[in-house]
């Protein structure tokens, strides 16, 4: 699928701003602390995370894009993938982003 399989209002997604919630980046700490230490992510701040979404972003990569009636929500996914420093084993990590074309920004929903 494509955005504009499932609304008509579809813009660069490269030129979005990327919304971080601090309660957001504070569950992922918390709840997510095993995962991120192993990608190196875990003090990583917003700055650092926006910029490795907006890499991926940027290369046009999206996958599982649905539409979430329930929360009038349109979502997608996308994958990081970082080396392990102790170990160089290559560490995947799943993002899943909200699409808001009003606001021309796409909001971290979680990681894992």
């Amino acid at each position: 699928f494509s955005i504009n399989a499932i609304t008509p209002n579809v813009l660069a997604i490269t030129d979005f701003d990327i919304l971080i919630e601090d309660n957001k980046l504070r569950y992922l700490t918390i709840n997510k602390e095993g995962k991120l230490k192993k990608a190196c992510l875990i003090n990583c701040d917003k700055k650092e995370i926006e910029k490795l979404i907006r890499e991926k972003i940027s290369s046009n990569y999206i996958y599982n894009l649905v539409y979430l009636s329930e929360y009038n929500t349109i979502k997608f996914n996308i994958l990081i993938e970082m080396r392990a420093r102790d170990t160089g084993q290559l560490i995947k990590l799943t993002l899943s982003l909200e699409y808001k074309p009003e606001e021309k920004l796409l909001r971290l929903i979680t990681m894992y």
